[in-house]
Protein backbone atom coordinates (compact mmCIF):
# COMPACT_ATOMS: atom_id res chain seq x y z
CA UNK A 1 0.00 0.00 0.00
CA UNK A 2 2.71 2.53 0.63
CA UNK A 3 3.99 1.79 -2.81
CA UNK A 4 0.94 2.36 -4.26
CA UNK A 5 0.64 5.70 -2.32
CA UNK A 6 4.33 7.12 -3.17
CA UNK A 7 3.56 6.28 -6.93
CA UNK A 8 0.02 8.05 -6.72
CA UNK A 9 1.33 11.03 -5.17
CA UNK A 10 4.17 11.08 -8.22
CA UNK A 11 1.27 10.55 -10.44
CA UNK A 12 -0.52 13.70 -8.28
CA UNK A 13 2.42 16.13 -8.94
CA UNK A 14 2.83 15.38 -12.82
CA UNK A 15 -1.11 15.94 -12.84
CA UNK A 16 -0.93 18.88 -11.21
CA UNK A 17 2.02 20.27 -13.17
CA UNK A 18 0.15 19.15 -16.52
CA UNK A 19 -3.35 20.97 -14.87
CA UNK A 20 -4.97 18.23 -16.07
CA UNK A 21 -7.96 18.43 -14.12
CA UNK A 22 -9.87 15.04 -14.81
CA UNK A 23 -6.74 13.16 -14.38
CA UNK A 24 -5.97 15.02 -11.13
CA UNK A 25 -9.78 14.09 -10.05
CA UNK A 26 -8.81 10.34 -10.77
CA UNK A 27 -5.44 10.88 -8.75
CA UNK A 28 -7.38 11.61 -5.69
CA UNK A 29 -9.75 9.00 -5.70
CA UNK A 30 -6.77 6.86 -5.65
CA UNK A 31 -5.32 8.50 -2.69
CA UNK A 32 -8.48 7.77 -0.97
CA UNK A 33 -8.56 4.58 -2.06
CA UNK A 34 -4.96 3.78 -0.66
CA UNK A 35 -5.81 5.11 2.84
CA UNK A 36 -8.91 3.96 3.26
CA UNK A 37 -7.19 0.64 2.52
CA UNK A 38 -4.83 1.09 5.12
CA UNK A 39 -8.09 2.12 7.18
CA UNK A 40 -6.83 5.81 7.44
CA UNK A 41 -10.43 7.37 6.82
CA UNK A 42 -10.26 10.47 7.53
CA UNK A 43 -7.30 11.07 4.98
CA UNK A 44 -9.23 8.87 2.85
CA UNK A 45 -12.07 11.19 2.97
CA UNK A 46 -10.13 14.30 2.53
CA UNK A 47 -8.85 13.03 -0.75
CA UNK A 48 -12.55 11.51 -2.21
CA UNK A 49 -13.97 14.92 -1.61
CA UNK A 50 -10.92 17.06 -2.98
CA UNK A 51 -11.90 14.07 -5.95
CA UNK A 52 -15.55 15.50 -5.65
CA UNK A 53 -14.65 19.15 -6.27
CA UNK A 54 -12.25 19.09 -8.84
CA UNK A 55 -15.03 16.34 -11.05
CA UNK A 56 -17.73 19.25 -10.19
CA UNK A 57 -15.02 21.61 -11.29
CA UNK A 58 -14.85 20.30 -14.85
CA UNK A 59 -18.56 18.58 -14.80
CA UNK A 60 -17.27 15.21 -15.02
CA UNK A 61 -20.53 13.08 -13.66
CA UNK A 62 -18.72 10.13 -13.61
CA UNK A 63 -15.79 11.06 -11.48
CA UNK A 64 -17.93 12.84 -9.25
CA UNK A 65 -20.63 9.36 -8.95
CA UNK A 66 -16.94 7.41 -8.08
CA UNK A 67 -15.81 10.18 -5.68
CA UNK A 68 -19.42 10.48 -4.12
CA UNK A 69 -19.66 6.34 -3.77
CA UNK A 70 -16.39 6.35 -1.87
CA UNK A 71 -17.29 8.66 0.40
CA UNK A 72 -20.19 6.86 1.48
CA UNK A 73 -18.46 3.40 1.89
CA UNK A 74 -15.50 5.76 4.38
CA UNK A 75 -19.32 6.37 5.91
CA UNK A 76 -20.24 3.34 5.93
CA UNK A 77 -17.25 1.59 7.55
CA UNK A 78 -17.40 4.97 10.28
CA UNK A 79 -21.18 3.67 11.03
CA UNK A 80 -22.42 6.44 9.89
CA UNK A 81 -24.79 4.44 8.14
CA UNK A 82 -27.96 7.10 7.20
CA UNK A 83 -25.24 10.00 5.70
CA UNK A 84 -23.44 6.79 3.68
CA UNK A 85 -27.11 5.86 2.22
CA UNK A 86 -27.34 9.62 1.21
CA UNK A 87 -23.87 9.10 -0.43
CA UNK A 88 -24.66 6.04 -2.31
CA UNK A 89 -28.21 7.59 -3.70
CA UNK A 90 -26.60 10.72 -4.49
CA UNK A 91 -24.08 8.64 -6.43
CA UNK A 92 -27.02 6.59 -8.35
CA UNK A 93 -28.65 9.84 -9.11
CA UNK A 94 -25.26 10.73 -11.36
CA UNK A 95 -24.61 7.18 -12.43
CA UNK A 96 -28.35 7.21 -13.77
CA UNK A 97 -28.02 10.66 -15.36
CA UNK A 98 -25.07 8.96 -17.73
CA UNK A 99 -26.41 5.76 -18.09
CA UNK A 100 -23.19 3.97 -15.91
CA UNK A 101 -25.16 0.29 -15.44
CA UNK A 102 -22.03 -0.94 -14.13
CA UNK A 103 -22.28 1.72 -11.47
CA UNK A 104 -25.13 0.12 -9.80
CA UNK A 105 -24.33 -3.22 -9.23
CA UNK A 106 -21.36 -1.19 -7.00
CA UNK A 107 -23.86 0.96 -5.39
CA UNK A 108 -26.82 -2.68 -4.65
CA UNK A 109 -22.79 -4.08 -3.28
CA UNK A 110 -22.39 -1.40 -1.42
CA UNK A 111 -25.59 -1.16 0.18
CA UNK A 112 -26.34 -4.63 0.78
CA UNK A 113 -23.14 -4.29 2.89
CA UNK A 114 -25.04 -1.17 4.70
CA UNK A 115 -27.90 -3.41 5.78
CA UNK A 116 -25.81 -6.18 6.76
CA UNK A 117 -23.95 -3.77 9.49
CA UNK A 118 -27.34 -1.95 10.47
CA UNK A 119 -28.51 -6.04 11.15
CA UNK A 120 -31.34 -5.65 8.90
CA UNK A 121 -31.25 -8.68 7.18
CA UNK A 122 -34.25 -8.82 4.87
CA UNK A 123 -32.59 -5.50 3.09
CA UNK A 124 -29.23 -6.65 2.55
CA UNK A 125 -30.35 -10.21 1.01
CA UNK A 126 -32.16 -8.29 -1.26
CA UNK A 127 -29.61 -5.68 -2.54
CA UNK A 128 -26.94 -8.48 -2.16
CA UNK A 129 -28.97 -10.64 -4.70
CA UNK A 130 -30.23 -8.09 -6.69
CA UNK A 131 -26.34 -6.95 -7.12
CA UNK A 132 -25.67 -10.61 -7.58
CA UNK A 133 -27.96 -11.27 -10.67
CA UNK A 134 -26.94 -7.52 -11.91
CA UNK A 135 -23.05 -8.60 -12.15
CA UNK A 136 -23.96 -11.49 -14.01
CA UNK A 137 -26.14 -10.24 -16.51
CA UNK A 138 -23.10 -7.01 -16.63
CA UNK A 139 -20.51 -9.76 -17.01
CA UNK A 140 -18.82 -7.84 -14.05
CA UNK A 141 -17.43 -10.96 -12.78
CA UNK A 142 -14.14 -9.13 -10.75
CA UNK A 143 -16.79 -8.19 -7.90
CA UNK A 144 -18.70 -11.25 -7.84
CA UNK A 145 -16.76 -12.80 -5.09
CA UNK A 146 -16.88 -10.11 -3.01
CA UNK A 147 -20.75 -10.45 -2.87
CA UNK A 148 -20.52 -13.70 -2.40
CA UNK A 149 -18.64 -13.61 0.30
CA UNK A 150 -21.87 -11.03 2.02
CA UNK A 151 -24.09 -12.96 1.40
CA UNK A 152 -21.62 -16.05 3.64
CA UNK A 153 -21.83 -13.82 6.41
CA UNK A 154 -25.69 -13.19 6.07
CA UNK A 155 -26.60 -16.56 6.05
CA UNK A 156 -23.90 -17.09 8.87
CA UNK A 157 -25.51 -14.12 10.96
CA UNK A 158 -28.78 -15.66 10.29
CA UNK A 159 -27.45 -19.23 11.95
CA UNK A 160 -28.35 -21.11 8.08
CA UNK A 161 -24.12 -22.19 8.39
CA UNK A 162 -25.15 -24.81 5.79
CA UNK A 163 -25.50 -22.35 2.91
CA UNK A 164 -23.13 -19.91 4.34
CA UNK A 165 -20.67 -22.34 3.76
CA UNK A 166 -22.14 -23.07 0.24
CA UNK A 167 -21.49 -19.35 -0.29
CA UNK A 168 -18.15 -18.97 0.91
CA UNK A 169 -17.05 -21.97 -1.06
CA UNK A 170 -18.73 -20.59 -4.37
CA UNK A 171 -16.55 -17.37 -3.69
CA UNK A 172 -13.43 -19.46 -3.27
CA UNK A 173 -13.80 -21.68 -6.35
CA UNK A 174 -14.47 -18.13 -8.00
CA UNK A 175 -10.99 -17.44 -6.82
CA UNK A 176 -9.12 -20.42 -7.44
CA UNK A 177 -10.06 -20.30 -11.19
CA UNK A 178 -8.21 -16.48 -11.05
CA UNK A 179 -5.32 -18.04 -9.35
CA UNK A 180 -5.98 -15.39 -6.84
CA UNK A 181 -4.19 -16.35 -4.06
CA UNK A 182 -5.24 -12.87 -1.42
CA UNK A 183 -8.81 -14.16 -2.46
Amino acid sequence: YTTAMKYDNLNLQMRLQAQDSAAIAQTLNYLGNDYSDLGKYDEAYYYFTQSYRVARAINDQMKMSIAIYNIGLVLNELGQYELALNHFNFSRELSEKIGDLDGEVYLMDAIGELYLKKKDYKKSEEYLLSALKALRERNLTIIEPRVIKKLARLKFELKDYQQSLAYYDSASVIHKKANNEFG
